[in-house]
């Protein structure tokens, strides 16, 4: 999870991309969670999530995704 915010209030975001040329998988393992306002701000910026750990990401907005 990159905010704070509960479960209940966030949506499951792909960490590798499900669209092409990624296509990154459905799978627990692809997924973290995300609140709406950051979910469509990554989105909206072309951003990316940066590993940091096993468990936590960070927004990166300088690596763009295709």
């Amino acid at each position: 999870m990159i905010c704070q915010a509960a479960p209940g209030w966030c949506e499951a975001h792909h960490i590798v991309p499900w669209k092409a040329p990624a296509r990154g998988r459905t799978d627990i393992d692809n997924l973290t969670l995300l609140c709406f306002r950051c979910h469509h701000q990554l989105h909206d910026s072309r951003g990316c999530l940066r590993r940091t750990s096993p468990t936590s990401f960070v927004m990166d907005y300088n690596r763009r995704r295709e």
